[in-house]
């Protein structure tokens, strides 16, 4: 082939999608890990920045995964804006990644765990029930 017909081509067979060369898919297959382990636990879903873009980078393919790329397809992706609800730094100045939770999960519907159970926040009370629960179970 000559210098001319290279030219002539339509280079858009060639140039591929900004998302497959970012790797969004391993993203977003270890964001979607990430939130099923959290899943059913009290903590808050959330993972560092340098940890995620290191667990990125152990899938082959996607070893220069950078938080630039992150950011990328945090913006653009929108299987990622599913998964993740914002990326924002502590108090301390570390970022950290809040992944979204699930419908079900403790804290993210209108009733909180306590109102849910009926548990007061009064510690006394609790306290007094289960003592309660415990004498009448020895009898």
């Amino acid at each position: 082939m000559r210098a001319y017909e290279f030219l002539k081509e339509d280079a858009s067979e060639y140039v591929e999608d900004e998302a497959v060369t970012r790797g969004d898919a391993n993203l977003a297959s270890v964001l979607e890990t990430l939130r099923n382990d959290s899943h059913d636990t009290h903590d808050v879903p959330m993972v560092r920045v340098d940890s995620l873009i290191n667990m990125v980078r152990e899938i082959p393919g996607t070893e220069m995964f950078t938080i630039e790329n992150l950011m990328d397809a945090y913006k653009t992706n929108e299987t990622i804006k599913n998964l993740i609800k914002e990326i924002k730094d502590n108090k301390d100045g570390i970022k950290y990644v809040y992944l979204a939770t699930f419908a079900d999960d403790p804290g993210t519907g209108d009733a909180t765990l306590g109102a849910a159970t009926g548990m007061v926040n009064n510690p006394e009370k609790t306290i007094g029930s289960m003592a309660k629960r415990a004498l009448s179970k020895r009898a």
